[in-house]
């Protein structure tokens, strides 16, 4: 069995080693735009190197770089990204954000992360994770402003002097509120925008939406879901122009891609490449470096890689910029044999884990749940598969930065939580006994195939206290198409991977495709509620939050695979950068505005 293998491979300590930043000749540079109205530069804090700690229990804050960013900002050149997942869409309103991956780079929000509170500014909010940090620590994006008027009514002032695209048949006009009061109406009407509705979070959805001027929007929400409304409209929903909706239908095609962003959508090969030219016509300015308009680059790639040796060969050669989830020991080995490479080792805010649906037997028994958390020896395969390099605590409240205030550390939790993620097979079964099953039982989970292998670690355990798991291996498409199903299309089991770190609305899933198993547990949503009628009172929604994340492992919603440390790597003329993946809540990529290429140093090491 897995568990009684040798292995082979030396264990690596775990450290994250930030490769040197090299110094740049004086870099060449268009002047800078000034904003009407300028303001003082912020002067960027320089961290300290962490370590990881070497403990899987404790709280591994992941480390935030130390680049000394010399120079100033340049603009031109061409930023290549590699990218493992072909599927793209372009609507939001009918495919998951993971699947919009140039969505949040051509449109906007009203909300955007702060740039100046990541790891290049105060450290405060990692910027790692697609997660809902970016609901706290944001600054205006289209919206210039806002208010509270009351319990239910606010009031939303669209940011002047912002123009669409200039693309047919929108011309590239100026920004108004009857943009904003079409994409949410838009996301507050199913039969049109299917995915992630506003009902899907908020109770009864919006009451009322009007446009007071050409500028200002009057929101009305269901009593006492103000907090909720704001922070799920403002971090969600992305503003589109109607035109497009009025022409085409929907912006599912890409060539009716058209919003606000720094770049706008050029050029798309199914599974070969995107391509973005820079807009010429941006508002923004960086927060980092306020003299100087956004964006630095002139074009954006994604290039789609699928296999991952043949990605890495790319980055290793320079003829792409950037790539991430790389694998801990493969991370160590490109950063050895390409010391110029920039890197972050950090745990991955992705996750594995069993859902069982709590809606049929045997899995509706809580005892049955706890016991094949307690058939698992997460630690050992913590220390051996993953080689010590992960944490246990990872499923949807990795300890980031941004996360503390509500993450429990595994020595603190309490003592009838602690021990399920201890290795007690013995009591394993005494628990499957009094559920009715001494003997074990049968069961069948779909799975990827990609993940077979962790699937196999747990099925092995399984099997030593009775449980004979057999695994229905799908191809992608099919595993995709039941784990979003609502409702739920499989069977009994699924073993699934999912990629948001969002531990103030771990609840939202209750209305969504994410609630892979069916939870429907007395006080869930009523946890949901507090957390959100109780937002600006930090101390009490951080509480609510703790408690809403014990109860969910207290009752063993779900089985995760322990997380596991990655890197995120990219060539050392991408100045700027330092790691970040999205700046807001499920803005992924949108940090490509904010990075400049160092053509000096570029020419200089690729010898041109």
């Amino acid at each position: 069995m897995w568990k009684k293998k040798k292995f082979l491979w030396v264990v690596v300590s775990v450290l994250v080693v930030l490769a040197l930043v090299l110094s740049a000749c004086g870099p060449k540079e268009e002047e800078p735009t000034t904003p009407t109205t300028p303001t003082t530069p912020t002067t960027p804090t320089t961290p300290a190197k962490p370590a990881v700690p070497t403990s899987p229990t404790g709280p591994a804050t992941p480390a935030l770089p130390a680049e000394l960013v010399k120079g100033k900002p340049e603009y031109g050149g061409e930023l290549r990204l590699g990218y493992w997942n072909p599927s793209l869409a372009f609507d939001d309103c009918f495919r998951p954000y993971w699947f919009t991956q140039t969505f949040t780079v051509t449109n906007e929000k009203l909300w955007v992360g702060d740039w100046a509170k990541g790891p290049g500014g105060t450290g405060e909010y990692s910027q790692l994770t697609p997660g809902w940090a970016g609901g706290i620590y944001h600054r205006g994006a289209l919206a210039e402003s806002w208010e509270l008027v009351d319990g239910h009514t606010y009031i939303i002032h669209v940011r002047q002097g912002v123009h669409w695209h200039d693309v047919p048949p929108v011309n590239g006009r100026e920004l108004t509120a009857e943009d904003v009061a079409f994409t949410l109406e838009l996301k507050n009407t199913p039969e049109r925008c299917p995915v992630k509705t506003f009902q899907d979070f908020i109770p009864g959805g919006l009451q009322s939406v009007e446009v007071l001027d050409r500028y200002t929007v009057k929101v009305v929400c269901q009593p006492e879901m103000i907090a909720m409304s704001m922070t799920q409209l403002f971090t969600y929903m992305i503003i589109r122009p109607p035109e497009m909706w009025e022409t085409y239908g929907d912006q599912t095609d890409w060539h009716n891609a058209c919003g606000t962003g720094a770049f706008m959508l050029t050029n798309f090969v199914e599974s070969q490449i995107v391509e973005m030219d820079k807009n010429p016509n941006y508002w923004d300015f960086d927060p980092l470096h306020p003299e100087y308009k956004l964006p630095y680059v002139d074009k954006v790639k994604y290039v789609f890689i699928a296999d991952a040796a043949t990605m890495q060969a790319a980055l290793k050669t320079h003829k792409i910029d950037w790539i991430e989830k790389v694998p801990s020991d493969q991370g160590d080995t490109i950063s050895a044999s390409n010391p110029e490479l920039q890197y972050l080792e950090y745990l991955d805010h992705s996750y594995r884990a069993l859902g069982m649906r709590h809606d049929v037997k045997p899995f509706d028994d809580v005892r049955v749940r706890r016991a094949i958390m307690l058939a698992i020896d997460q630690q050992g395969i913590l220390e051996d598969y993953l080689q010590g390099k992960g944490h246990i605590l990872n499923y949807y409240n990795p300890p980031y930065p941004e996360n503390m205030s509500n993450f429990v550390p595994f020595e603190e939790l309490p003592d009838d939580i602690r021990i399920l993620y201890e290795y007690h097979p013995d009591m394993a079964r005494e628990l499957l006994a009094e559920a009715g099953y001494p003997n074990g039982f049968e069961t069948e989970c779909i799975v990827k195939q990609a993940d077979t292998e962790k699937l196999t670690i747990f099925v092995e355990y399984l099997a030593d206290v009775g449980i004979k798991m057999k695994m229905n291996v799908l191809e992608d498409g099919a595993h995709a198409a039941m784990s979003s199903s609502v409702p739920k299309a499989y069977p009994e089991c699924i073993f699934y991977s999912g990629g948001t770190a969002v531990p103030r609305s771990i609840p939202h899933w209750l209305h969504a495709v994410e609630n892979f198993s069916n939870v429907e547990l007395p006080g869930v949503k009523e946890a949901y509620l507090n957390i959100f009628n109780n937002w600006f009172d930090v101390e009490k929604r951080e509480a609510f939050v703790r408690d809403i994340h014990l109860k969910s492992k207290r009752e063993a919603w779900f089985i995760a695979f322990p997380g596991q440390n990655i890197f995120r790597m990219w060539t050392p003329w991408v100045k700027g950068y330092h790691a970040e993946q999205c700046v807001g809540n499920q803005t992924r990529f949108n940090w490509v505005q904010y990075v400049w290429i160092d053509s000096e140093l570029k020419s200089e090491l690729m010898g041109k």
